[in-house]
């Protein structure tokens, strides 16, 4: 466009502004006085409408009884740069100026109601536009109350040893503190298997309105010999998390092997049987406790959160030789129960936990936050065998394979572009940093609890506005509640979800903004187009 053609459509455009401002009760615009435009947009100050067919905005700027000063905007123009005027009353004609250039205009055919003022702007004997102006009203934005997932604020109901389903194995718990006697004990019950129950415990939010809540669910570590589902740590993150809103859930599995590789890799591959048991039987009852089964947690610590993480990336195809060789253990989802459900996993917590093929990490986008000490001498921090504090000589390349630590699965992760993992090296800490000697809770352990309230926070509330072309919308159907706002341009539609923008090329930033409800949450969703 030539600066002449500019000039000529912006005193056209401009000049209407004035006569709307003038005709329609110039009190309900009260505009704030101000010498520029400032990219903040009120109410009193916007109108909307067309010149002959072109769509204008206009923003007041300034005004008083002798002149108006603004911007206007050509919507859907070639030239999406706002443009300043100063229109001036001189009698029965109305003055533009801008850059030195004036021209005087008169209006005729000049009708108003409540909603829209029309008219015809002559400029010379045979120059005639029609043109037609609403008040431009911006939609309101809400913010919601934000606290669930963010704060304790329900009591606890726990229902304990609820069965999901039977197996064959060794046992399925045994105290931390065991001696001589019970490991000669351990030994002697893996001289035949016995059938076991699987059992879970479930703790829920007492009081809460909401009928579905996402779920995390807990394996205990204690390499796959020792440990239960209702000590301290597990019973503390439940607890804690059914408090903010979460159904959480703590299960006890298969443990006990033989001392030889394939018995040690064949028990830790029938836990991620029965961690898989357990997710399946929950989203059979989903109804009965209440359960989101679009949003799924896992999460463990030592062998808990190898299982975990095994279970979230591990397939059917990839399992380990040592599972279907001399005596097939059948699928991962072929043990437990008779449940036949699908799940997704949208995240996983691994406290200290490794893979022992880290190209299994490839086969999903899932999330993971990792915490692991950096002097983890029981389970790899980077790539290295198991339990190196003992003194095993050859018989370890006997017992165990080298395994995959957090700090290498989070790097593969982000490579992968799985953005929201992130890794949390606890310096200078050894396995198991959450207890001290006699398994009780420290600093360590509130700290984790920290980054995994922020992890499962972030994905559960986690509302993306996408992008098409000069439209906006969210991509989460259970988004309720929806309104936007804009940094730099005027929202033209709002359909709930969508809404269609005018920007402002010179304006400093350009953002969208969403608030809404998910999940029984506030959320707000933030767009800039300056960054995409």
């Amino acid at each position: 466009m030539t600066l002449q053609n500019r000039h000529k459509r912006t005193l056209i455009f401009s000049l209407i502004s004035m006569i709307v401002i003038a005709s329609i009760a110039i009190a309900c615009f009260m505009p704030h006085k101000t010498n520029t435009y400032d990219n903040k947009i009120l109410n009193n100050k916007i109108l909307l409408g067309n010149v002959e067919n072109t769509e204008i905005a206009v923003f007041i700027s300034s005004y008083s009884s002798e002149s108006v000063s603004g911007h206007s905007y050509i919507i859907n123009g070639n030239d999406n740069d706002t443009i300043a005027f100063i229109l001036m009353y001189d009698g029965s004609k109305i003055v533009f100026e801008q850059n030195g250039l004036s021209k005087k205009y008169r209006i005729t055919n000049l009708s108003e109601d409540d909603d829209k003022i029309t008219g015809v702007l002559r400029s010379g004997l045979f120059s005639r536009q029609k043109f037609c102006f609403k008040p431009y009203y911006v939609p309101k934005f809400k913010e919601f109350d934000s606290q669930r997932y963010k704060k304790p604020l329900y009591d606890v109901d726990t229902l304990t040893n609820v069965k999901y389903g039977s197996a064959s194995g060794y046992w399925t718990e045994m105290d931390y503190e065991y001696n001589l006697y019970d490991v000669l004990k351990g030994i002697s019950k893996t001289l035949r298997r016995h059938d076991l129950d699987l059992l879970m415990d479930i703790y829920l939010p007492k009081s809460d309105t909401i009928k579905k809540h996402p779920l995390v669910m807990f394996l205990h570590g204690g390499a796959y010999y020792v440990g239960y589902k209702d000590d301290q740590p597990m019973q503390k993150w439940c607890s804690h998390y059914a408090s903010l809103g979460y159904i959480a859930v703590s299960i006890d599995y298969r443990m006990g092997f033989r001392p030889s590789k394939r018995s040690i890799e064949r028990t830790g591959y029938a836990s991620i049987q029965d961690a898989h048991a357990a997710m399946r039987f929950l989203v059979e009852n989903q109804s009965v406790y209440g359960i989101d089964t679009s949003m799924m947690f896992i999460g463990g610590t030592s062998a808990g959160a190898i299982t975990a993480l095994h279970l979230a990336f591990m397939t059917n195809e990839t399992r380990p030789t040592t599972s279907y060789e001399n005596d097939d253990m059948g699928n991962i989802e072929s043990s437990g129960n008779h449940i036949n459900k699908k799940f997704t996993i949208k995240g996983v917590a691994d406290m200290w936990g490794a893979v022992y093929d880290i190209k299994i990490i490839d086969s999903k986008k899932i999330p993971v936050i990792a915490f692991h000490g950096n002097l983890d001498e029981v389970v790899p921090y980077g790539y290295d065998y198991p339990f190196t504090d003992i003194n095993l000589g050859p018989l370890r390349q006997q017992l165990f394979g080298k395994m995959y630590g957090s700090s290498i699965i989070i790097k593969r992760l982000l490579k992968n572009g799985v953005n929201k993992s992130k890794m949390y090296t606890l310096e200078n800490r050894y396995h198991s940093p959450h207890v001290d000697n006699g398994r009780k809770i420290n600093d360590v352990f509130y700290y984790i609890q920290d980054g995994m309230d922020e992890f499962f926070r972030d994905i559960t509330t986690s509302v993306d506005i996408v992008s098409d072309s000069n439209y906006y919308c969210i991509n989460n159907k259970n988004a309720t509640n929806i309104t936007w706002r804009v940094d730099g341009g005027i929202i033209l539609e709002n359909s709930r979800n969508t809404i269609n923008v005018a920007w402002f090329g010179n304006a400093p930033e350009h953002k969208v903004y969403a608030s809404g409800i998910i999940r029984g949450t506030g959320f707000i969703s933030e767009f800039d187009l300056n960054k995409k």
